[in-house]
Order: C-alpha cells, then structure tokens, then sequence
C-alpha cells in the first residue's frame, strides 16, 4: 500500500484500489487534486493494471472543492489544475470505475463523470450545488462533454 497525505493506493492482482481520504467531506484542495494525479501517473507506469477503483474513504464521497480555493483570486490557480487532474482521469489508459456512496457535489461529481463507469450505492446523491451560489464555472459544463448519449449506453448494456 503506497499513500500520500490524503490518497491512499492499494494494488492487487492487477486492480488498483484509489482512496480519497480527507474525511468527513472529502474536501477537494489543490494539494489533494496534485497528490491524485501524482498518484495517476504512478500507477500509469504499472503494466499490470487492469483497472482502477476510485472510492473515498468515510461516509461522503466528495463535497466538492474548496471552497476558499474556488472563488477569486485562487480559482485562476484551482481550475487549471483541477481541469488536468480531470483530464488525467479521462485519458487513463485502463478502465476507471468511480465507487460512490454518500454525497458527490460539485468537484467530486466532476471528478467521477471522467470515470468509465460509476458504481453508485444506495446513499449516493449527486449534484452542482456551486450553480445555486451563481457560481458558474465552465469546468463543470467541460466534462459533460465527454458523457456518451444515452443509446450508447444502451448499446454497451443490452443483452442482444
């Protein structure tokens, strides 16, 4: 098991198990976003990965970014970096499957919509509580870019 501050890592029989640990909420801080996509470069190099599990630890999966760091001036320094740690999810050469219970607002729901697949359980909720501040950010519309219409999921799930 290798982990940073707040991302612990567990590979095993070519799954590696990703954790966000910065409990109760799971806060996104830009040290945290860094040591995820330190974390990501990593496991890149590891041949015999098959997939990854992105989960957190705690009740929560993400309440989203901070908040201190979102708004200005930091934000010129947050969306750039948390717009790479999306995109690093994005291009990840296995399969990314995010595992969420609990909440998933803001940045942590970003976050997951770069996975392959979300696994949700029973208490996930998900949502862009930043839009009810008025806070408007275009990193939040830029994943939704990569979502497949819903006929592709059909395609990929149907049994015929």
């Amino acid at each position: 098991m290798s982990s940073s501050e707040h991302v612990a890592t567990t590979t095993e029989n070519g799954i590696a198990r990703v954790t966000l640990s910065n409990p109760p909420l799971n806060i996104l801080t830009r040290a945290i976003l860094g040591e995820l996509r330190a974390t990501f470069r990593t496991l890149a190099d590891d041949p015999s990965l098959r997939v990854v599990v992105l989960g957190a630890a705690g009740k929560h999966f993400s309440a989203g970014a901070d908040v201190a760091e979102h708004l200005p001036p930091a934000w010129t320094a947050m969306i750039p970096e948390f717009l790479e740690t999306v995109s690093a999810l994005r291009a990840f050469p296995v399969p990314l499957i995010a595992a969420v219970r609990g909440r998933c607002l803001g940045g942590g729901f970003e976050l997951v919509q770069a996975a392959d697949l979300v696994v949700a359980g029973e208490s996930a909720t998900f949502g862009q509580p930043e839009i009810v501040l008025g806070d408007s950010q275009d990193n939040s519309l830029d994943v939704f870019k990569y979502v497949p219409a819903t006929g592709e999921y059909a395609q990929i799930f149907s049994d015929s």
